[in-house]
């Protein structure tokens, strides 16, 4: 798994290492050389820093709870946020926010869960209920954030709820995964009236650009969370796929994450 947060880390120890080699070098090699009282004080006031900054440092760049050695075999779910709630704790300018997620798992049930996480505050316009997060999951109902999760992995858990739903059908999935990628403009959008697990059913009306740079017309009807909605209007530019040969038949990837 990835750990992009050990490299700060280490350095810091670094730096804190060399400037006490250096301490020591002075201190032998000075002329005259520190006098024992003196160098003693500052061993005491480096190695003070120490204590202080390494802990730090080491929690200003912790990981992410999901990478954590506890989570290292732990399952991916995922998790529909439900509520954001500030602790009043920040690293680095940085909160920390308790999660609450409704989680699903591969297998199929859902639990409640929360975590607290450090979020970047770039990120905080997103945590909006409904959007969906991948996480690690344990069997005792603890959870983390795992932002290193692939596309793929997402996709396939997503995919599996929604046939277990009803919403997706065994062709769709195969045009999802086998399909040639393209990309398609939202030429229109409408509601159909129909709600589908809780979900609205939305006729989309697509203009899908093949690979070569010609263009075809097909049209939709989807269920699709209300999170999703908003990267569907008209104009919009979304990805999508089709079997050669069933080109009616268009899998829209919504941006959900």
């Amino acid at each position: 798994m990835n750990r992009p947060y050990l490299a700060p880390r280490l350095i810091v120890i670094g730096i804190f290492l060399v400037v006490l080699v250096i301490q020591l070098v002075i201190g032998l090699q000075s002329d005259p050389p520190f006098s024992e009282e003196g160098f003693l004080i500052g061993l005491l006031i480096i190695g003070g820093m120490g204590v202080v900054m390494i802990p730090v440092v080491w929690r200003a760049f912790r990981p992410a709870a999901a990478q954590s050695a506890a989570f290292r075999d732990a399952k991916l779910g995922i998790g529909t946020l439900v509520s954001a709630r500030p602790t009043g704790t920040t690293i680095n300018d940085q909160p920390i926010l308790e999660l609450v997620l409704d989680v699903e798992t591969g297998d199929g049930p859902v639990f409640r869960a929360s975590t607290r996480e450090l979020i970047d505050v770039g990120t905080l316009p997103q945590l909006v209920p409904g959007v969906t997060i991948a996480v690690r999951y344990l069997p005792d109902g603890r959870i983390g954030i795992d932002p290193s999760a692939s596309e793929e992995s997402m996709t396939d858990i997503l995919a599996a709820k929604r046939m277990r739903e009803g919403k997706l059908t065994a062709q769709q999935l195969r045009v999802a995964k086998e399909g040639v990628p393209a990309q398609a403009v939202v030429m229109g959008f409408r509601p159909t009236g129909e709600v589908l697990g809780g979900e609205a059913i939305i006729h989309l009306d697509l203009r899908v650009t093949r690979p070569d740079g010609s263009s075809f017309e097909a049209s939709r009807e989807l269920p699709l969370p209300a999170v999703a909605l908003p990267g569907l209007q008209p104009g919009s530019i979304v990805e999508a796929r089709y079997l050669p040969g069933d080109e009616a038949n268009v899998a829209v990837q919504a941006r959900m994450r």
